[in-house]
Order: structure tokens, then C-alpha cells, then sequence
């Protein structure tokens, strides 16, 4: 499910309460968590290899900013969110 024309869930959430979204904001928790949930989708979807989506997940948990985020889902389709 998308949340606007090519938004993730953070600029989404961003945008709707008046934010900017910049590729060096700090990323909390739950927005490591949804990237994960996305890579998982995309494993389903036979879009990324087991052995992929654990070098992703490592990435994204261990993720500081939006840009650190944003790189491991550039090449997967918005739908997944």
C-alpha cells in the first residue's frame, strides 16, 4: 500500500504534519522496523534472496538516518509498503 505518489511511510507521516523530510534526519525504531516489513514483503514476492534480505535487515536495524534507510529499498516497488 502506498501513501502517496512515490512517498514512504516517513515522508508520508512528514508531510502530512508539515515536516520536511531530508535524506540526514535520524530514523527512530519503528521507522527501521517498516523497512524491514518491506523487505520481508519483497522476499515473499521472490524480489529479494534470504541471504539479500539479511544483509538489508542488518543495514536497517542498524540504520542512523533516512538516507542509510532509503538505500536499502531504492531498486523495490512503493507497493510494498
Amino acid at each position: 500500500m502506498g501513501y502517496g505518489p512515490n512517498l514512504s511511510w516517513v515522508e508520508f507521516s512528514a508531510r502530512r504534519e508539515g515536516a520536511v523530510v531530508a535524506p540526514e534526519i535520524r530514523v527512530s525504531d519503528a521507522d527501521r522496523e517498516g523497512v524491514v516489513r518491506r523487505l520481508g514483503r519483497a522476499v515473499g514476492d521472490g524480489r529479494l534472496t534470504v541471504a539479500e534480505f539479511e544483509e538489508r535487515a542488518v543495514a536497517a536495524y542498524s540504520a542512523r538516518t533516512r538516507a542509510d534507510l532509503d538505500v536499502l529499498v531504492h531498486d523495490l516497488p512503493r507497493d510494498l509498503w
